[in-house]
Parts: structure tokens; C-alpha cells; sequence
């Protein structure tokens, strides 16, 4: 009786250790993981889909993040796993974790970055519906096809840094997983190299306006230390008729800019040359009727409205010759926004506040030898040196962008 006991203990164990061995095998076990889904703010997401698997394949799972963006999974085994979070509105997020049975696993905290740009850069239509044909494959989970079609559009596309959580979400499928972590690197530096860029050119541009601030203070100083206070007032006309006068080119800027990035970013050329042509033409027409008006109203208005300024035209028929030709360099500066290339804008005001300064200095060296009008003349100068300098980087950059020329690409002739 006891080796027959005996006999049945044994085998009840030899069950009991393989059934636990298979168990543990298929991801199952006594281990529980946490975490929850946020934003990049840290604000929590709700009814985020969160999939879970394990690296060495196994157990998949899936559930869905309560209203304060909590999610869990209960009955793990011991294992590396993979977890996919993904919402409306926001790009896929992953993260790593290893489970363990006998320990408390830590919270693991996925974050989901806003799908602001999901189409940014798609060269064309065709390439959208390429796109979602591999999304219908990968859907079907015909993964080989799929992976063809993404990486053909990450080829012509390598600015959507998205396409290569795709590419990743393949490799994942198919349980290539160290591939899988590759793309979603590249991915992830592709996003932040991105952001990158657009916190450097906030500062670019912040710092030409700072350049522009720098040269009208630098123009005042020199006033006010050579040639006094009341001589600081009678370039109060021209001042008030300087930023008046710049309220219509920005204005053209803010319009003429979203079109011709959608242009550009299409590849369409020919839209492109016709919109900077427009613009050329808009701002050309603008300088005109500037001088037009500033010939013919200019002294009447004044001297109905301002009649102790009446003198003080002088100084804004100096300048304004300066301001036309920054205004015509607008449809040259313009691309650089476009390209975001924003280096060009600050060697071109960075230039004209050191010509403002060598000038100025010089002539406060020489114990201040300009007087209202030859300060007018220098301001009207550094402009057009600007301008100048605008247009010289313009051509050196429209080489490298043929689709940004101001003149009409021509086609190509049979040889």
C-alpha cells in the first residue's frame, strides 16, 4: 500500500512539475504588472489599448487603461516583455519590463506623444495610399508584404519618423524582436531630433528680432549721447512710420508662407515658382504705393495732423529707400523659413547690426561727426545691406532647391 501511494505521489508530482513547466512556458505564472498612460505633460490617458507580450513569444494579452490611465495584468510568468500602448490621437508608445513571480515588479509608466504629424512630409497622394495598403497587410497580418510597403515609403518619406513604429510593429509580429527595438529607436531619435530642431529654430528666430531690437537701440544711444534728447525726437515720425510701414509684409508673410510649405513639401515646383512670383509681385507693388503715397500725402497729412513734424519728412525719405529693399527681400528670406534653415536669417541681421555698430562707432570714435540725417542714411543702409546679403545666400541655397527658384524651372531637352 505504501509503495502504492507512494507510486501515485510521484506521479501526481512529475504532473504537477511539467503542467507548471508548460504553464510558465506560455507566460503564465503568479506575477502581476502595473503602470499607467500619459502624455508627454504626465496627464494620464484613458482607454488606451495596451498590449502585452513576451520577448521569447509565449503569452499575449491585452487590456484597456481605466479613467485615471491605469492599466494591469495579473497571472505572469517570468519573463522580458513588451508592452504597446496606443489612443486616439497620440503615436504608439512602447516600453520594456521584466516580470518576476516572487517579487513586486515596479509601475512602468508608458508615454504616448500627440500624432500632430502624421502626414508631415509625404511627398504625395501616392505615397499616403501606399501607406495604408500596408496598414490593410499589416491589419491581415501579412507581415512580409506589409514590411516591403513601409520600408519603400520610409525610403522616399525619412522625415516621418512614425513609419518606423510601423516597421517596428512588423519585426514585433514576427517575433524579430531585437529588430523590432532597432526601429523603434530610430523612431524615437528621429522624433526628438526633430524636436530639436524646431526648439533651435525658436531660438534663431527669436534671436534675429533680438538683432533687429539691438540695432534700433544702438541707432538711439548714439542720438541721445552725441547729438541729445530733443534730436531723439525728431526721428519720432520716422520711427512711428517704420513700424506702420512693416505691419503689411508681415502680414504677407503669414499668409503666403503656409501655401507655399504645402507647395514645397508636394513637389510641385511650378506652384512654388507661381506663389513666390505672387509674393515678389505683392511686395513690389506694396514698395510702390508706398512711394506713391509717402510723395503725395506724406507732407499734407503731417501737416494737417503733426504740423511741428512737418520737417522731420526729411528723415523718412531717407529711410524709406532702405525699407523697399528689405520688403523685396522678403520672397528671398522666405524660403529659409520654408527649409527651416533659419542660420542664413541670423547671418544676414547678425551683419547688419555689426555694420550698424562698426558705423556708429566709428563715428562716436571720431567724437560723433553724424548728425540726424547721416544717422537716417545709415539706418537705410544696413537695410539694404541686408536685403542684399538675403538675396547672395537666397541664390547660394536655391541651387541645392530648384523647386524654390523665383524663375520658372525649365524642362529638360532631349539630347
Amino acid at each position: 500500500m505504501n509503495k502504492t501511494n507512494k507510486k501515485i505521489w510521484s506521479v501526481l508530482a512529475c504532473v504537477l512539475v511539467l503542467s507548471t513547466a508548460a504553464f510558465a512556458q506560455a507566460g503564465r505564472g503568479k506575477g502581476r504588472l502595473t503602470g499607467w498612460v500619459v502624455n508627454e505633460k504626465g496627464e494620464m490617458i484613458a482607454n488606451a489599448s495596451v498590449k502585452l507580450e513576451f520577448e521569447k513569444g509565449g503569452l499575449k494579452d491585452e487590456t484597456v487603461s481605466s479613467a485615471k490611465g491605469e492599466w494591469s495584468f495579473i497571472s505572469l510568468g517570468t519573463g522580458s516583455v513588451i508592452l504597446i500602448a496606443s489612443a486616439d490621437g497620440y503615436l504608439d508608445g512602447t516600453a520594456q519590463a521584466r516580470v518576476q513571480q516572487l517579487e513586486k515588479n515596479p509601475p512602468v509608466k508608458i508615454v504616448l506623444r500627440e500624432d500632430t504629424e502624421k502626414k508631415a512630409r509625404v511627398k504625395d497622394e501616392a505615397s499616403m495610399l501606399e501607406l495604408e495598403q500596408g496598414n490593410q497587410l499589416f491589419n491581415e497580418r501579412k507581415f512580409d508584404e506589409a514590411l516591403v510597403i513601409f520600408t519603400k515609403f520610409a525610403e522616399i518619406n525619412p522625415n516621418v519618423y512614425q513609419i518606423y513604429f510601423n516597421i517596428g510593429d512588423v519585426y514585433r509580429e514576427k517575433g524579430e524582436f531585437e529588430k523590432a527595438n532597432e526601429q523603434y529607436a530610430i523612431a524615437q531619435a528621429k522624433a526628438k531630433e526633430k524636436a530639436d530642431v524646431v526648439m533651435q529654430a525658436g531660438f534663431l528666430l527669436f534671436m534675429t528680432g533680438v538683432f533687429i531690437q539691438l540695432i534700433t537701440q544702438a541707432e538711439r544711444w548714439y542720438v541721445v549721447r552725441y547729438l541729445g534728447v530733443e534730436a531723439l525726437g525728431h526721428l519720432y515720425l520716422t520711427i512711428m512710420f517704420v513700424t506702420v510701414y512693416q505691419l503689411v509684409p508681415t502680414s504677407l508673410d503669414s499668409v503666403v508662407l503656409p501655401r507655399l510649405v504645402k507647395d514645397f513639401e508636394s513637389g510641385s515646383a511650378q506652384a512654388v515658382h507661381r506663389e513666390l512670383r505672387r509674393f515678389l509681385m505683392l511686395c513690389a507693388g506694396y514698395g510702390a504705393c508706398a512711394v506713391l503715397a509717402v510723395s503725395l500725402l506724406a507732407e499734407p497729412v503731417v501737416a494737417l495732423i503733426l504740423p511741428r513734424y512737418v520737417e522731420d519728412l526729411q528723415y523718412v525719405y531717407i529711410v524709406l529707400p532702405g525699407l523697399i529693399a528689405f520688403t523685396l527681400a522678403g520672397p528671398f528670406a522666405i524660403i529659409f523659413i520654408v527649409l527651416i534653415r533659419y542660420n542664413a536669417l541670423m547671418v544676414a541681421y547678425g551683419g547688419g547690426l555689426l555694420l550698424a555698430v562698426v558705423v556708429l562707432g566709428a563715428a562716436a570714435w571720431a567724437g560723433g561727426s553724424l548728425d540726424l540725417r547721416e544717422v537716417s542714411l545709415t539706418r537705410s543702409l544696413v537695410l539694404v545691406f541686408m536685403a542684399a546679403l538675403l538675396v547672395v545666400m537666397y541664390f547660394r541655397t536655391v541651387r541645392h532647391y530648384p523647386s524654390l527658384a523665383l524663375h520658372r524651372p525649365s524642362p529638360a531637352h532631349p539630347s
